[in-house]
């Protein structure tokens, strides 16, 4: 047997725990795995105590045996049915081996103990404080693997391979697990008769098991150190039965239509922010609906309609399984799972994974990336997988194992586990391999506080990028409040190496265009903001152009929290200022700020089309209410989108605005009028934007032009062209600079676009 065992052993390190029955007087062998760290330790000690009891004691190395250091215990005391086990290198405990939390080196042995008054058990010292510490007992030969397929382990999970073999590969990292066995439909749901392998890293339990097919349910069952077993879900689940129920076995095949489409370059991006469940609720037989919700596929079909309106890539808020079915998704627990509300129906086994694809599919036919939001900041806090069977449940313990304190959302990973770091992350690789996403926004990055964590993401992120086929411009964005040039600065350079963070000053700052009125503005801010200025680390930005930065007028976060959208804002602002030519030309002024701007702009769903300013509209951000397209059938509404798309088309065809290149040429805080040139302002085909935020028109204004030469008018709001003729008297069509001023007439929240002939 110890051949055997021997053999079985080579590359493990673990420490454990032990228990024994109440006898008068018994042996207990233990058996610990060799390793350079011990093998360092001048002398080494196996320190035990009776939990419940004031027993405690040491016994100092008994001998050696092939690979293993072995201690005789000689317990002549009435027992519980426990004992615990740590090794150290003296009295005074200068060298100790890694402990997790106060309890994972208690365990228990079986009655035979009692019965032979001598026992064998084996432990292991890790080399690393993150791996498994299961004991086991002399008998149990099998617990380990010497090899392991790399299929089983490229992601945490069920990953169906399929074969001849009809063989499903399940991998989950359970380090405070004695033994971890999987059960479900393919086996008529015995809780032990598949037990798992642990890897010789042990980093994972995995095992393959052969004729499964996709639809099959199952859940792993975790046998603790007291030999009780948990029952839990796949904390890596691809679909999840609800968030409490079973989980699911799932196929990826998948027919792609879109097979031409590649990630693309970073200046390609003009963000649509949406929330997928009430984004377009209208379904039918073609693409059905959920319960009269919103869906992967109700959303196909606004496609065309975001096609026309100019942006370039859709970012849902989070799309993953949540408990429930409402939710904004910031608390999604299944960090793998498409949430099976958004898939049209929770019957079919694979319905969520054929939905997300079909989702991404359609998108890239017709032009538009995909961004997904992940919260890598936290864990949902209910409905969590993960507390089920690790001891860290009570995740605010900063001495917990999978968290490492908390957030105001729910329990906080422990970003120094490598495991850990590799789950999260796993989920991203994950949705690039399988559903070809072009790119991630990362929330409240500012709450993980390990910029070592943040490298790893974007390193390996990039890393997948280049090999998986579909493109090396994977885009990585981040929301980190308040602001901070290191999230951009690229990691040669000591950066987390994100390519965008949001800029959540300029939202702020025009806010309170709709809160207070033009008054309210500061013009010496909007300058700032829409030049990057504080985040611009010049060549040690990760990306060229100067695409550091997301630029929008309003996110979920300032239309919800206690905030409104802006349409609501200024319709409840009192009477000055309040009406729906207010609401139409203020939008446009704040939008064609963010579009304008240096930087990535980004679009809240709604906001095109007034949404917040009639009757029956969502005042806020709300999951529960959708969004009013009837607002479309509204001149002033149709009128609010016409100007976005046109302000959208002309940053898409017109390069200089997609670039690094920006300067102020005009700000005037008294009148509320800003100028700037996008472009150096010097060739043909230059752009350069002047808005006047306040609400008076100017006959002749003052202003200088970027360069000499003829400038053209190419987008002026209000205007003719979107329901304000009046406005056409106030707009000077081509001005031939010369120098000095040029005496011009800017509308009432005035827009003007020139571009050098």
């Amino acid at each position: 047997m110890k051949r055997n065992f021997l053999k079985l052993i080579l590359s493990l390190i673990v420490l454990t725990l032990v228990g024994v029955s109440a006898v008068d007087a018994a042996t207990l062998w233990v058996y610990v795995y060799t390793n350079s760290n011990l093998a360092s330790w001048s002398a080494r000690q196996l320190y035990y105590w009776i939990p419940g009891t004031t027993t405690s004691g040491y016994v100092n190395q008994y001998s050696t045996s092939g690979q293993f250091y072995v201690f005789q215990i000689n317990l002549s005391v009435n027992l519980t049915n426990k004992i615990g086990l740590k090794l150290r290198s003296d009295a005074n405990w200068t060298k100790q081996e890694p402990i997790k939390s106060g309890y994972d080196r208690i365990v228990k042995l079986p009655s035979t103990f009692a019965a032979s008054n001598s026992a064998t058990i084996f432990v292991h010292s890790p080399v690393n404080w993150w791996e498994a510490f299961p004991w086991f007992l002399a008998s149990e030969t099998n617990v380990y693997s010497s090899s392991v397929t790399t299929t089983a382990t490229n992601y945490y999970g069920a990953t169906y391979y399929g074969g001849t073999y009809y063989t499903t590969y399940f991998s989950i990292y359970a380090p405070n697990a004695r033994k971890v066995y999987v059960a479900g439909t393919f086996n008529s749901w015995n809780a032990t008769n598949i037990p798992m392998k642990l890897s010789p890293d042990r980093s994972v339990w995995w095992v393959g098991v052969n004729n499964t097919s996709p639809g099959q349910e199952y859940k792993f069952v975790i046998e603790k150190y007291d030999g009780t077993l948990v029952w839990i879900p796949d904390p890596a689940a691809r679909k999840n039965i609800n968030s409490t129920g079973n989980s699911v076995i799932v196929s990826q095949s998948y027919s792609w239509a879109s097979t031409s489409w590649k990630r693309p370059g970073y200046d390609y991006y003009n963000i649509y922010q949406m929330h997928m469940r009430t984004f377009y609720t209208n379904g039918n037989s073609t693409y059905p609906n959920y319960n009269g919700w919103g869906t992967f596929y109700t959303a196909i079909q606004k496609f065309d309609y975001l096609t026309n309106l100019g942006v370039t890539a859709i970012e849902p808020l989070p799309i993953q399984e949540v408990p429930g079915d409402i939710s904004w998704g910031y608390n999604y627990v299944f960090h793998y799972a498409p949430e099976t509300a958004y898939s049209g129906s929770s019957s079919t086994a694979t319905t969520n994974i054929a939905a997300l694809k079909k989702f991404v599919d359609e998108a890239h036919k017709r032009g538009l990336a995909v961004i997904l939001d992940l919260v890598f900041n936290h864990q949902g806090s209910s409905d969590d997988p993960i507390a089920q069977f690790d001891p860290a449940s009570d995740w605010s313990n900063p001495q917990t194992y999978w968290y490492n304190g908390s957030t105001p959302w729910g329990p906080k990973f422990n970003y120094s586990n490598p495991m850990v770091s590799r789950f999260l992350v796993g989920s991203a690789k994950y949705f690039m391999q399988y559903f070809r996403i072009d790119g991630f926004r990362f929330d409240a990055t500012a709450y993980i506080n390990d910029w070592g964590f943040l490298q790893y993401v974007t390193t390996e992120i990039r890393k997948t990028a280049t090999n998986d086929g579909y493109g090396t411009n994977v885009i990585l964005i981040a929301e980190h409040l308040p602001n901070d040039a290191w999230v951009t600065r690229k990691v040669s350079a000591g950066g987390a190496g994100f390519d965008s963070q949001w800029n959540v000053n300029l939202s702020h700052e025009l806010k309170k265009l709709f809160i207070t009125g033009p008054s309210a503005v500061d013009i010496n801010n909007i300058s700032s903001y829409i030049q990057g200025s504080g985040l611009d680390n010049g060549t040690y930005n990760q990306h060229p152009y100067g695409l550091f930065v997301v630029q929008y007028h309003v996110s979920h976060d300032e239309a919800a929290n206690g905030k409104q959208r802006p349409s609501a804002d200024l319709l409840n602002r009192g009477s000055w200022g309040n009406s729906e030519y207010d609401a139409q030309a203020q939008m446009i002024t704040a939008i064609a700020t963010a579009v304008m701007a240096k930087g990535i702009p980004m679009l809240f769903y709604g906001e095109e089309f007034l949404e917040g300013y009639y009757t029956g509209n969502q005042k806020w951000f709300q999951d529960t209410v959708p969004i009013t397209w009837a607002n479309l059938t509204k001149t002033r509404a149709t009128n609010t989108m016409r100007a976005v798309r046109d302000l959208n088309m002309i940053r898409k065809n017109n390069a200089p605005i997609k670039y690094d290149q920006i300067g102020v040429i005009h700000i005037n805080n008294t009148d509320k009028v800003i100028g700037f040139r996008r472009g150096y302002g010097t060739g043909s085909g230059d752009i350069y934007v002047i808005i006047n935020y306040n609400k008076k028109s100017y006959t002749s204004y003052g202003i200088p032009f970027p360069s000499t030469g003829t400038w053209n008018l190419i987008f002026a709001h209000p205007s003719g062209a979107y329901g304000d003729s009046w406005a056409d008297s106030y707009l000077t069509s081509s001005v031939s600079y010369s120098g000095g001023n040029a005496y011009i007439k800017i509308p009432e929240y005035g827009v003007l676009i020139y571009k050098k002939q």
